[in-house]
């Protein structure tokens, strides 16, 4: 662990701006940098810390994701508000041309889409496999965050590589939760 890592991990902002100047904003060992760290760990207090002394709000790591893609992967809504705030690029897209939405909806995190959404995400933008963010929301069983981005306007019937649309993902998990009998009655 760098000297750097280890002042955000103690909570240690405050070196921040000495230390931002000598910190490149990639790496070419895909590490993450500082500002990724603290979106992992939701630390949006350092986020702001981090952008004020110079940090690059989309500088990207490893798989080309950014500390907004982090955060919305994690489900920290406020750190997420921070990135976007502090410039972050709400429908930058990472090696698999998923963007933050795509990240939270596959892991369920309605109130971070809802924020993602509210600054103008794309909720029809389609990954490396034709996916949609509603895509991942049914494949996954999130039916709260898929209600969300069907309120936004997603398209139920986005068609992606296997011929897929969501409302396929969404009951394919309705015949799951119905049971070895799928919701037939005896």
């Amino acid at each position: 662990m760098s000297e750097i890592h280890y002042f955000n991990e103690n909570g240690r902002t405050d070196a921040a701006p000495i230390m931002v100047a000598n910190v490149p904003n990639t790496n070419p060992r895909k590490e993450d940098t500082l500002l990724q760290r603290a979106c992992w760990d939701g630390r949006s207090y350092a986020v702001r810390d981090l952008v004020e002394a110079g940090a690059d709000p989309n500088a990207i790591g490893y798989n080309r994701n950014t500390g907004l893609h982090i955060a919305c992967e994690r489900g920290h809504t406020d750190t997420a508000r921070a990135m976007i705030s502090s410039g972050a690029q709400v429908n930058a897209a990472n090696i698999l041309r998923r963007m933050s939405l795509h990240e939270a909806c596959k892991n369920g995190h309605t109130d971070t889409a809802h924020a993602l959404i509210a600054s103008g995400a794309y909720v029809n933008a389609c990954d490396s496999r034709q996916q949609t963010p509603l895509h991942l929301a049914f494949l996954y069983g999130h039916t709260d965050t898929a209600q969300a981005l069907l309120a936004a306007g997603a398209d139920p019937n986005a068609v992606d590589m296997f011929h897929l649309t969501p409302m396929h993902y969404a009951s394919q998990h309705e015949q799951a939760d119905a049971g070895p009998d799928c919701g037939r009655s005896r």
